[in-house]
């Protein structure tokens, strides 16, 4: 079958069929089709000149690596109609050369995918278990045994089927498991996933705030996702957060930090504890980046980010929380963290008076890239205090574990979040110095609600370092759980500060599947210039390294138009273009290419997730095909 003819046959279209399904603990469990793609595995070494890649790459349409063995996903222009249009369009790829196998995809639960592959896994009840052999000659001609008694259970068998159709061995592994001798059978499935990190710091269960099972009376799930956050990062190492404090603790063994300094003249090093009662910057840092799964204590909402203090007040000796500064202090203090590539900063304190000079220097660094919080102060009245009530810094109130504000949380025109402040579990001065004695302490105040605020901004610049301050704050209030009025409101600002959300909206970007070398072993290389904003281009660089070939890159995409409900159309341009390989079309040698694509001015793309992925030919190459790790991005 030529690619045009290959082509005519996938964008083809007949009736819809019924609904598809698996079964599961004895249930039909619907599945639902996936319209935009089909599952194809090719040949091991299958041509790419002549094969499906060739004519996938000639359609406009992605041709993207699973990662797992020779499996690719191929997006559709035309999406399916339903499941007789995707085994219609299955046959049409089983009569191309090279394919070895095809399968609709189905939606996970995930959000993913779900693909039927060609083995079947089978059990039988005990009472028929010995006489499987036997069974299986009957009951499953169109299925050859691979293994008996698989994976140490009795009676269960791995099963190769002959068919290269995926909607057919679904109908055999479904057909099995209403036979009355068979306890399941299924198709051995591929899907997606994603981790949610549960560390094994033995204070986690504390930590409502990050993961909120009911735990100190409270309403479960009432939290910042934090958990699920981390199944994306948990922070980079390159991103700071500089904490405006009376110094943390530099030996603490379960701290991220780097050092930093004393801006109060008495040299305490690192910017460390200096008096009895310098207790406070401590805990605020656990709460910021606190390390994961070391099976200490507690950790931190970004615990792979890291800690800078700034020691800028001196406690007073009566350890009641009140300490001097003056406002040089947190002028410089500012404008060190600036000069260490700290991006973002903490102060929770409430200053006695303010200052042109900080406000200026707030500023200054604001428009220099550093997201600022403060906390809201512990008032219980409608004033938010300072320096939260800069404009540009972020005032932060506390919340309880059920989600209500905490009595004690200022609130009031200027709130921008609410966090948890009670009940908090953090970092404690190591050994006699501190609050107690035993290196970890619970707190309250939103003197710890704004630096869990402070490490959900680390972790939207661990994704996307190439964020603004305006741009970072501007995806970060509506990713927030809304509480109170809608909206905006006063109570608790913009709502609960949601770390997952957060991710999400920065414009992380996932790279999956191994690639695939072709002409001389090389795996092209295929990179966005920068995470897409509404309203800007968006530029995406594929290079090739080979030299002595010719070919044509092609850089596909999931979808050419993506509708959205406010009534713009996203459109993706032409995605087919000639690779500049030795400096122009065709002509022999390493090169590179790019594509630039608008996207529109909608906060409703917002989220709206491309793919993409480039495939090289070499043209007349015995194995002349490459493809780039796929690239998939969220529009921020």
């Amino acid at each position: 079958m030529s690619p045009s003819m290959f082509l005519t046959a996938l964008l083809a279209a007949v009736p819809a069929a019924d609904p598809c399904f698996y079964v599961y603990q004895g249930r039909d469990v619907p599945l639902v089709l996936d319209a935009r793609r089909i599952a194809v595995r090719f040949d091991s070494g299958s041509s790419a000149a002549t094969g499906p890649r060739a004519a996938a790459a000639a359609a406009g349409s992605t041709l993207r690596s699973t990662g797992i063995g020779e499996w690719f996903l191929l997006d559709l222009e035309a999406p399916l109609s339903g499941p007789e249009d995707a085994e219609f369009r299955l046959e049409a790829l089983l009569a191309v050369p090279g394919v070895s196998f095809a399968a609709p995809v189905f939606v996970g639960n995930d959000g993913g995918w779900v693909v039927p592959t060609d083995v079947v896994l089978l059990r039988f009840l005990p009472e028929h278990a010995r006489s499987g052999g036997a069974l299986l000659a009957g009951l499953a001609s169109d299925l050859a045994p691979l293994e008996r008694d698989w994976a140490g259970m009795t009676g269960a068998w791995r099963l190769q089927a002959r068919s290269r159709n995926g909607f057919e061995v679904l109908a055999a592994a479904n057909r099995l498991a209403r036979d009355p001798r068979v306890e399941w059978a299924e198709p051995d499935m591929q899907f997606t996933g994603r981790g949610t990190l549960l560390p094994n710091d033995p204070g986690f269960p504390n930590l409502w705030g990050i993961r909120n099972t009911g735990q100190f009376g409270g309403v479960a799930n009432q939290d910042m996702d934090g958990d699920l956050a981390w199944g994306v990062t948990t922070g980079s190492s390159s991103v700071r957060v500089l904490i405006i404090d009376t110094g943390v603790d530099q030996a603490h063994p379960d701290l991220n930090q780097v050092a930093g300094s004393d801006f109060t003249g008495q040299g305490s090093p690192g910017g460390g504890p200096f008096n009895a009662c310098d207790n406070h910057g401590t805990a605020v840092a656990g709460c910021v980046s606190a390390r994961i799964n070391n099976s200490l204590g507690t950790v931190g909402i970004a615990p792979d980010c890291r800690s800078v203090s700034a020691r800028t007040f001196v406690s007073t000796l009566a350890c009641d929380g009140s300490w001097n500064s003056q406002a040089a202090w947190t002028v410089n203090a500012l404008a060190f963290g600036l000069a260490q590539g700290c991006r973002v900063t903490n102060n929770s304190n409430g200053y006695g008076f303010t200052s042109s000079a900080i406000d200026a220097q707030y500023l200054s660094t604001w428009n220099s890239g550093v997201v600022h919080f403060a906390s809201a102060m512990n008032n219980g009245t409608p004033a938010i205090g300072y320096p939260s009530s800069i404009p540009v810094v972020n005032a932060v109130a506390a919340l309880t574990p059920t989600g209500a504000r905490a009595g004690f949380s200022n609130w009031g025109a200027g709130l921008d979040f609410s966090a948890p402040g009670t009940n908090v579990y953090s970092t404690d001065r190591t050994g006699a110095p501190g609050y107690n004695t035993t290196d970890y302490v619970f707190v309250q105040g939103t003197s710890f609600a704004s630096p869990y605020s402070a490490g959900v901004a680390a972790l939207m610049l661990s994704v996307n370092p190439a964020l603004t301050s305006s741009q970072l704050e501007a995806k970060m209030r509506p990713a927030c759980r809304d509480l109170g009025a809608a909206g905006y409101d006063t109570d608790f600002g913009w709502g609960f500060v949601n770390a997952l959300n957060s991710i999400r909206r920065a414009g992380y970007r996932v790279t999956y599947g191994a690639g695939k070398a072709g002409t001389g072993g090389v795996v092209p290389t295929l990179a966005a210039a920068a995470i897409p904003v509404t309203g800007s281009p968006f530029t995406l660089n594929v290079a090739q390294t080979r030299g002595g070939t010719t070919g044509v890159v092609f850089l596909g995409f999931a979808r050419t138009s993506i509708p959205l409900l406010g009534g713009t159309l996203l459109t993706i341009p032409a995605a087919t273009f000639g690779v500049v390989l030795g400096g122009a079309p065709g002509a022999p040698g390493a090169g590179s290419g790019s594509l630039v694509l608008p996207v529109p001015a909608d906060p409703l793309i917002v989220g709206v997730v491309l793919d993409f992925q480039s495939v090289i030919t070499d043209v007349g190459a015995a194995n002349g095909f490459s493809a780039t790790n796929a690239v998939e991005v969220a529009i921020g």
